[in-house]
């Protein structure tokens, strides 16, 4: 089951340029430049203590800035059917990048954009300035995606799911899906 309502807590963001990061915060950058699927949405969170801290749905062509405090963090991406994982070590003041990837009957992978290394997750992959200037920046219209009470009983099991499968990765698994300092930029 998609989200409900995706398109009713989304918005074009009023500026579509991008401040530097502040200096006590990480900035990611979440790029999801592919249109395959362009209209199903897939929700970012950030995983918390205190429970999923949601940052906002993102479709085709979209692109979601966020800040946090920097330091070990986790984030998942929720399509209502599939969960997917990402770890992170972030540094203050640093900008980063992460793909949002659609897996083809998998849901939608968050995968760290590494600042160099010639793999297609990379900045040196030719496609990522594109990936860049083609996407459009969005924002959540609330602090909650508005989910029917009939759907978070399939949200909890895609999530449970989910946290099991990023149990049973590999380490140079967890390597592939972790955002490290290094991939920070200044750009």
């Amino acid at each position: 089951m998609p989200p409900v309502g995706a398109r009713d807590f989304v918005k074009k963001s009023a500026t579509q340029s991008v401040a530097l990061p502040e200096p006590d915060k990480a900035q990611l950058i979440f790029l999801r430049p592919s249109s395959l699927f362009g209209g199903m949405y897939t929700m970012l969170s950030e995983v918390t203590p205190e429970g999923d801290r949601f940052i906002s749905a993102i479709g085709g062509k979209d692109k979601v800035v966020y800040s946090t405090a920097p330091g070990r963090k986790m984030f998942v991406s929720n399509d209502g059917m599939r969960v997917h994982f990402m770890d992170a070590d972030l540094e203050a003041g640093r900008r980063y990048y992460v793909l949002v990837r659609p897996v083809y009957g998998n849901g939608y992978q968050l995968r760290p954009i590494r600042r160099d290394g010639g793999s297609d997750y990379s900045m040196d992959n030719p496609d990522f300035i594109n990936w860049v200037r083609q996407s459009r920046r969005v924002e959540a219209l609330g602090s909650e995606p508005p989910m029917p009470a009939r759907a978070l009983p399939q949200l909890a099991k895609a999530r449970e799911l989910g946290w099991a499968s990023w149990l049973a990765k590999t380490s140079a698994e967890h390597a592939e899906l972790t955002l490290e300092r290094a991939d920070a930029v200044d750009r």
